[in-house]
C-alpha cells in the first residue's frame, strides 16, 4: 500500500512540476510576445524616446534620419496605415535570449509619380489604398533586469528598415515630372491666365511671366509699353479667352537628375497681324499718337511721364481689344519646356513666348501723311485735348505756336496791315531839319 501511495505521490509531483514548468514557459512566451507588441506599437507610432528605452544600450534607430516636415507627414501616414501581426515567440529567461518575428503590412499606392509632391494627395492615397506589401522583421531580445529588451544588433536592422520608409516618404514629398503631369500643369497655367489669376499662373510656372504677356510691341515708341503691365494682362486675358488650344507632349528626358518635358501648345486665335494693321490704320490711333507726342514733347518739355505713357498704352490696348473681335482666326504653335530639377522644383521655360505679339508701329499712322493731312491731324489732336481736359483754352495759342509758329488769324492780319500803312505814311512826310546851335551864339 505504501508503495502504491509513494508511486501515486511521485506521479502527482511530476505532473505538478510539469504543469509549473509549462506555466512558466507560457508566461515567458507571453512576456516576449508582449515585448514584441510594445516595440512594434512604438515603432509604428514613431515614438523615438520609448524605442530607445526598450532597446539594449538605448540604441537610437532615428540617429541618421533627417527629414523635413513634408517627409515626416508622409512617413506618419504610412505607419498609421500599417497593420502588423506577431509571430511565435521563442526563448527563455534562463538563456536570457529570445526571438519573435513581426510582419508589417505596409500600404502600397498606385501612380506615385502623378501625385508625388502633393502632400495632401499622397496622404489621401495612403489612407485610401487597399494594396499592401508584407515586410517581416526579426526581433531578437535580451533579458536584463527582469525585462526583455530588443538587442542592439536587431535594432540596427530595424533602423535600416526605418530609413527605407523615410527615403520613400521623402521621394513622395518631391514632385515627379511625367508626360501627363506636364500636360496638366500647362493646362492649369493657361486656364489661370484666362481667368485673370496671373499670380497663381506665375507661382505654378515658378518664374515671372510678365514679359510674355506683352502682346503689343512698337519698335519706335518702345517706351510706351514699359509701364503697361495691367493693360497687357487685361488684353492677354481677353485674347486667350477668344482663342482655343490643344496640348501635346514629348516623352520625358532625364539628365543628371533633371527631367524635362516639352509641351507644344497649338493655338487657334485672333490674327495679331490683322489686329496690328487695324489699330495702325484707325484715324483715332493717329489722333491719340499725335496727342501723346504733343504732351511729351511740347507740354512736358521732353520729360518722360508714366501717366502720359500709360494713357497711350491703355488706348492702344483698348483699341486692339476692340479690333480682335473683328479679325480672322489664325493658327500657330508655342513651346513650353517644363523642367523638374533634382530637388523636385518645377519651372516653366517659355522658349518663344505665350502668344504671337503684334508689331504696332504708331508712327505708321501719321508718317505717310502730307502737310495738309498733318495740319488737320494737329487741329484734331488739339481739339481732342481741349475736349478731354488735357489742354486749357488759355494755353491753346501757346501750344499751337510751338507746333506751327504764329497763328495766321484775322486779327493778326489786320494788325500787320495797319502797321505797314503807318510806316508808309511816315516815310512820305517831310521831316524838318533839326536846328543847330553853335557855341558862343
Amino acid at each position: 500500500m505504501r508503495g502504491i501511495l509513494s508511486k501515486t505521490a511521485g506521479l502527482a509531483l511530476t505532473a505538478a512540476l510539469a504543469l509549473t514548468l509549462t506555466s512558466c514557459e507560457a508566461n515567458t512566451t507571453a512576456q516576449i510576445t508582449g515585448a514584441a507588441e510594445e516595440y512594434t506599437e512604438a515603432l509604428l507610432d514613431l515614438r523615438q524616446s520609448k524605442l530607445k528605452r526598450i532597446t539594449e544600450d538605448k540604441k537610437d534607430i532615428f540617429e541618421y534620419i533627417e527629414a523635413d516636415e513634408d517627409t515626416e507627414e508622409i512617413a506618419d501616414a504610412i505607419f498609421a496605415k500599417t497593420e502588423y501581426t506577431i509571430g511565435e515567440a521563442q526563448g527563455s529567461k534562463k538563456d536570457k535570449t529570445a526571438t519573435c518575428d513581426i510582419t508589417l503590412a505596409i500600404p502600397v499606392i498606385e501612380e506615385k509619380e502623378e501625385i508625388a509632391g502633393d502632400i495632401d494627395a499622397v496622404k489621401r492615397a495612403v489612407e485610401a489604398t487597399n494594396g499592401t506589401e508584407d515586410k517581416t522583421l526579426a526581433l531578437d531580445f535580451v533579458y536584463e533586469d527582469d525585462a526583455w529588451y530588443v538587442t542592439y544588433e536587431s535594432a540596427k536592422e530595424i533602423q535600416i528598415f526605418l530609413e527605407e520608409i523615410y527615403a520613400e516618404a521623402e521621394d513622395l514629398s518631391k514632385p515627379k515630372l511625367t508626360e501627363n503631369k506636364a500636360l496638366a500643369m500647362v493646362e492649369e497655367f493657361i486656364e489661370d491666365i484666362r481667368e485673370g489669376k496671373v499670380d497663381e499662373a506665375e507661382e505654378l510656372a515658378g518664374c515671372s511671366i510678365e514679359e510674355y504677356l506683352y502682346a503689343i510691341e512698337d519698335p519706335d515708341l518702345d517706351y510706351y509699353y514699359s509701364a503697361t503691365q495691367k493693360q497687357a494682362e487685361d488684353f492677354c486675358v481677353e485674347y486667350l479667352n477668344n482663342a482655343t488650344y490643344e496640348l501635346s507632349a514629348q516623352a520625358p528626358e532625364e539628365d543628371d537628375g533633371v527631367t524635362k518635358v516639352e509641351v507644344t501648345v497649338e493655338w487657334t486665335a485672333p490674327d495679331m497681324d490683322e489686329i496690328s494693321e487695324a489699330v495702325t490704320d484707325d484715324y483715332d490711333t493717329a489722333i491719340f499718337t499725335y496727342v501723346t507726342l504733343i504732351r511729351l514733347n511740347v507740354i512736358e518739355s521732353y520729360q518722360y511721364h508714366d501717366d502720359v505713357v500709360n494713357d497711350l498704352a491703355k488706348y492702344v490696348y483698348d483699341k486692339a481689344a476692340e479690333k480682335q473681335g473683328q479679325t480672322e482666326q489664325t493658327n500657330f504653335e508655342k513651346t513650353i519646356e517644363v523642367v523638374c530639377d533634382e530637388d523636385g522644383q518645377i519651372k516653366f521655360y517659355l522658349k518663344d513666348g505665350l502668344i504671337e505679339p503684334a508689331d504696332v508701329n504708331l508712327y505708321d499712322s501719321i508718317g505717310h501723311m502730307n502737310d495738309e493731312k498733318l495740319n488737320k491731324l494737329s487741329d484734331d489732336a488739339l481739339q481732342y485735348m481741349l475736349d478731354n481736359g488735357l489742354l486749357d483754352e488759355d494755353d491753346y495759342d501757346d501750344v499751337y505756336y510751338q507746333i506751327h509758329g504764329p497763328a495766321d488769324t484775322e486779327e493778326q492780319t489786320e494788325q500787320t496791315e495797319e502797321t505797314e500803312q503807318t510806316e508808309e505814311e511816315v516815310s512820305d512826310e517831310d521831316i524838318p531839319e533839326p536846328e543847330v546851335f553853335y557855341a558862343g551864339e
